[in-house]
């Protein structure tokens, strides 16, 4: 292809970049357009909910799913309704249905500050290292105290009980498996996860600790002898695991949210509505919506779109990124 089809190309179909890249909670902020709610994660917000509803609010989290599945841009867009002025967290719950945003806030009570959050990205490092730095950073642990386990559990209960007014501390790890492949190669940090976990749940929903993985805690310890791999099955026990992956029909709404496209050929609209009429011959039951969203996915045909999230799962062990890549 010359340059001079090449430019023309892409005038006429322009992308929507940040949906290519990976997000990094401690450093980017949500951009407007960049997270698409989809049923999966109505329902995954809906039982992070329930949890937190019950008597006694769970409190420490795992969120497990495929690589490039958006756990990581979902946490910011839950951390968007939850911190900062009122005003801030109601512009920010916009995408959200109405009821979930509710739901959300009556849950975790934000009250008049919002909740303060303390993002880590793991790395292979001790994990009491990787949380002390971050609370020094934020001034919620003193710069010369001991980074050991009761510590950072005694600066945290400090913390969520000295304001009213805060609505608690909000402790998210993304890649928390590189911290998980660290403490079981050194046989160490199982117990302040244990501490993380108990102190989330006495501290009555003001404490909130999730760990963002994509596999379960044993699966990073299969590994290890015996006796590691029952100490790691107790942790995960303290913990509640919630997956996240979307369907196939809202991969393709994401595709075609990507993509801003203009001038449809009648032709591409044409095949989008003979392959959802297909779908229906053989009783496969397309989305309501399907064929709109196949149509905004041009120039890709629409059966190359349907295609392209079931492959990215199989062949890369990833999802919405790889469909990008």
């Amino acid at each position: 292809m010359n340059i001079n089809v090449k430019k023309n190309l892409f005038s006429l179909v322009p992308l929507k970049s940040h949906f290519s890249r990976s997000t990094r909670i401690d450093q980017d902020e949500l951009i407007e357009g960049s997270f698409i709610y989809s049923g999966s994660i109505d329902l995954f917000l809906n039982t992070l909910a329930s949890h937190q509803e019950s008597e006694v609010p769970q409190g420490a989290y795992t969120w497990t799913g495929p690589y490039g599945s958006g756990k990581s841009t979902l946490a910011l867009s839950l951390l968007s309704i939850l911190r900062g002025p009122k005003n801030g967290r109601e512009a920010a719950a916009k995408s959200y249905k109405k009821t979930t945003a509710k739901r959300i806030w009556a849950a975790f009570s934000p009250r008049s500050k919002g909740w303060t959050a303390v993002t880590v990205i793991g790395q292979r490092t001790p994990l009491a290292t990787a949380i002390a730095k971050e609370l020094k950073k934020q001034n919620l642990m003193a710069k010369n105290a001991a980074e050991t386990p009761e510590n950072i559990i005694s600066y945290i209960e400090k913390f969520i009980n000295s304001s009213e007014d805060n609505g608690g501390l909000f402790l998210i790890i993304d890649e928390m498996g590189k911290l998980l492949e660290y403490s079981v190669a050194s046989d160490g940090d199982v117990y302040l996860y244990q501490l993380l976990a108990e102190a989330a749940t006495r501290s009555m929903g003001r404490f909130v600790f999730v760990g963002i993985l994509h596999q379960t805690f044993q699966e990073y310890s299969s590994s290890a002898i015996q006796r590691v791999r029952d100490e790691w099955g107790k942790v995960q026990g303290r913990f509640v695991d919630i997956s996240l992956n979307l369907n196939s029909s809202e991969q393709i709404e994401l595709i075609s949210a990507s993509i801003a496209s203009s001038n449809v050929p009648a032709r591409h609209q044409t095949l989008c509505q003979q392959l959802v009429e297909y779908l229906s011959d053989i009783k496969r039951a397309p989305a309501e919506n399907l064929s709109s969203m196949l149509i905004s996915c041009w120039p890709l045909n629409p059966l190359t779109a349907m295609c392209l999230g079931p492959i990215s799962r199989r062949s890369y062990g990833q999802n919405q990124r790889s469909i990008f890549s």
